[in-house]
Formats: C-alpha cells, sequence, structure tokens
C-alpha cells in the first residue's frame, strides 16, 4: 500500500540500494529508486512528493550513520520504514517499524562481505514475494567458492602494476555494482577508478580508455550482443578487458531471474580490488584517511 519504495543509504549502501532498487522495479513491478542519505537529509523536498506514501528502506551496515539515521527519522513521521544492517540494537533498528539483520560481522573498515550477504537476503526476499522458486540459490551460494577462485586466477595472472585506470561498466542493476565496484577499488588501493552504464561510456568517458586501463564489464544473455562489441571497441584501444556473466571470463550461469545473481557478481571486483592493493604493499582492510562508521558531529 505504497506508491513507491525508497532506499536510503551512503556509499556502499547507497550503491546497494541502487542494485535493489532495479531489482524490485523488475521483479515486484512497483516504482523504486534510492537516494544518498544526505540528499534525503538536507533536500528532501526536490526528492520527496508530500502527497505520496513511501516504503522507506534505509540501509546502514553499523545502524549508525548521521545522514541516513537522521533522514530516517524525518522519513518515518509519514511512511512505514525498514531497516538493513549488520549490527544488533542500532539507532537504526530502534527508529524502523521492522529491520533486516545480517549475521555478517566483518572487521575490516570496507563493506564487502556485508555487501553481498545484505544483497543475498533482500534477493531472496524479492524471490519469494514474487512466487519464484529460491532453491537454486542454496546452488548459486554453493558456487561462490568457484567464482572466488576463478577471480584470483585471473587477476593473479595478470601484471597488475600496469594499470593505473579501472573502469567499471554493467546495465541495470549491474550498473549500480559497478558504482560499488569502483568504489571498492578506490577505497581498498587508492586507484583512479570509474564506473558507467555500460554502453554510455562511449559517450564521451571512453577517452581515458588506454593500454593502462583495465575494463570489467558486467554481461547478461539480454545485452551481451551489444556489450560483446563494446568490448572488442575498449580492446582495440589497448584496454585490458574482463567480462562477468553468462559465457563471460568469470562465467556465471545460475539458471535465476535476471538480477538475482548479483550477491556473486560481487566476488571478482571485490578480489581485483584486493590484488591491486596488495601489488601497492597496501592494507585493504584499514585504508588511509577512511573509518568503519562515518558519523558527523
Amino acid at each position: 500500500d505504497v506508491d513507491e519504495i525508497l532506499f536510503l543509504g551512503c556509499g556502499s549502501s547507497y550503491h546497494l540500494g541502487t542494485v535493489l532498487s532495479h531489482y524490485v522495479t523488475r521483479h515486484l513491478k512497483k516504482p523504486a529508486r534510492t537516494l544518498i542519505g544526505s540528499e534525503a537529509l538536507l533536500s528532501l523536498n526536490s526528492n520527496i512528493l508530500n502527497d505520496k506514501k513511501y516504503l522507506v528502506v534505509a540501509i546502514s551496515r553499523s545502524g549508525e550513520t548521521t545522514e541516513t539515521v537522521l533522514a530516517t527519522e524525518k522519513l518515518k513521521e509519514k511512511n512505514p520504514t525498514v531497516g538493513m544492517t549488520c549490527s544488533t540494537d542500532s539507532t537504526l533498528e530502534g527508529l524502523v517499524d521492522m529491520s533486516i539483520v545480517s549475521p555478517s560481522r566483518e572487521e575490516s573498515l570496507v563493506m564487502t562481505q556485508s555487501f553481498s550477504s545484505l544483497l543475498l537476503i533482500f534477493i531472496k526476499a524479492v524471490m519469494e514475494m514474487s512466487n519464484f522458486d529460491t532453491s537454486p540459490l542454496k546452488k548459486c551460494v554453493e558456487d561462490s567458492r568457484k567464482v572466488l577462485e576463478k577471480s584470483f586466477e585471473i587477476f593473479q595472472g595478470m601484471d597488475l602494476s600496469r594499470f593505473d585506470h579501472f573502469v567499471f561498466l554493467g546495465t541495470g542493476e549491474n550498473w549500480g555494482l559497478s558504482n560499488e565496484a569502483a568504489l571498492k577499488v578506490k577505497e581498498m588501493s587508492v586507484s583512479f577508478a570509474e564506473s558507467h552504464s555500460a554502453l554510455d561510456y562511449r559517450h564521451g568517458p571512453k577517452a581515458l580508455i588506454g593500454k593502462s586501463s583495465l575494463v570489467l564489464i558486467q554481461l547478461t544473455d539480454e545485452d551481451r550482443d551489444h556489450l560483446r562489441k563494446l568490448r572488442e571497441e575498449l580492446e582495440g584501444f589497448g584496454a585490458k578487458v574482463v567480462d562477468v556473466g553468462p559465457g563471460g571470463d568469470v562465467d556465471l550461469d545460475c539458471g535465476l531471474p535476471r538480477g538475482s545473481d548479483a550477491f556473486l557478481r560481487t566476488i571478482p571486483f571485490q578480489v581485483l580490488a584486493l590484488e591491486v592493493a596488495k601489488t601497492k604493499g597496501l592494507n585493504p582492510d584499514s585504508p588511509d584517511k577512511l573509518t568503519k562508521v562515518v558519523k558527523l558531529e
């Protein structure tokens, strides 16, 4: 009984919401979008209509992210709220009408395992609401080991020191994942990374492509033909390209409804970020300048 589903989050949690908003619209046939926590907090009237009712899904690993907590507090006056966290007894959990708490407890400052865990939980919920058979999810979780091993095989087999430009491309849910991938490389390896909706990369940003560029493309059965042509074009400029998806360098073919394998697609770019950090002699779990929880005084 709502007009729109509104995901709230900052950083990785915002990207998680972007993936889920595409997934909800695709399978629940309900309008959905994502707002950065600070946009909901500081510019609410340009994003929210007073005559509409929203289901607010606030995402914060710690449940303490200042912008997300304060925006949720504002929005809960008129709208039902759900919190997605990895922490029990958090401020966010105390605010919302219903909470989803992942069992993930990662020590790293960087959101990796928790991102994939929350993604899987919400995907399963949407599949159940859409009356999809969720039993294939178990095999996909089991297949995660193969995806992990293949990802290490690919990236440990490269001379990553030759790359100083990392590009992540995808469409739909995979565009949200590409945004998260770029953030992971920035956080974990302090490297220049960017992300784009796949074919939009042709519209200007490809000016930066060259021999020092490593591109990761998220493939699906629907966009395969277009993205294969894009790969050929980028390779023609000297870039190294890796694709993830059915028939890709990292082959994913779980037989699930589109977008439902998103939690598996996080693995290759997380491994890439780890390996680039190791190449540069950095600690990927404790990046300089970052904190595990962002609180504004």
